[in-house]
């Protein structure tokens, strides 16, 4: 039932995107306050380990939940990525684009490599630590959410032979870098926006809470 009632969201979704399908995936701890004995994981909330179970979410880009997975043995979202993935694959098609954002928890290298290989797209943060680049390298630019935000672009190398990736510097407002790493054909400033919108994701989080 829930994977009927999921791949159902799933096509709405997709729908509802056109040619590029958008799926924001983010895991969370949910503690358990009972008497039975289970596995502690990470909960970044409380700074500490808790017995409980971790859930991996799916939501689309305005932030509607389309997919849960739930894992006692709190496996992580590096681990868990591409079989999400391939579940969007089997609800969605083999012609439809599937983009993955994601934060740094699953920006590994391997992951990387794997979802590339497997037609996926995706956009992620980079992992620090990363060169800081001079002012005068962020010759592009884009307005996102008011703001002027510059940019410079390269190809990051994956080592061990996994090949390579886009790198999309940011320079924000007040000189800070940000780094994005994606396997996409979408602009910089698409896949800016689309990092920007896992507010989105946040936002689902917080109302599911309350």
């Amino acid at each position: 039932i829930h994977l009927k009632d999921s791949g159902e969201l799933m096509r709405a979704a997709a729908s509802r995107a056109g040619e590029l399908a958008v799926f924001y995936v983010d895991n969370h701890m949910r503690p358990y306050t009972g008497l039975q004995r289970l596995l502690r994981g990470w909960r970044m909330q409380e700074k500490s380990t808790l017995p409980g179970t971790t859930d991996l979410h799916v939501h689309d880009v305005d932030g509607r939940p389309l997919y849960r997975v739930a894992t006692q043995m709190h496996d992580s979202l590096s681990r868990l990525l591409r079989p999400i993935g391939l579940v969007l694959r089997m609800a969605l098609g083999a012609d439809q684009r599937i983009l993955l954002a994601f934060d740094r928890a699953a920006s590994y290298p391997e992951v990387m490599r794997e979802l590339r290989d497997s037609s996926f797209e995706f956009v992620a943060y980079e992992r620090k630590p990363y060169p800081p680049l001079p002012a005068g390298d962020f010759q592009g630019s884009f307005v996102l959410d008011g703001e002027r935000i510059r940019y410079c672009e390269s190809r990051k190398n994956l080592g061990d032979g996994r090949g390579r990736v886009r790198r999309i510097a940011l320079r924000v407002p007040g000189g800070h870098q940000v780094n994005l790493l994606a396997n996409s054909t979408a602009s910089a400033r698409e896949l800016a926006t689309i990092m920007a919108g896992r507010w989105n994701q946040e936002n689902a989080f917080h109302h599911a809470v309350q």
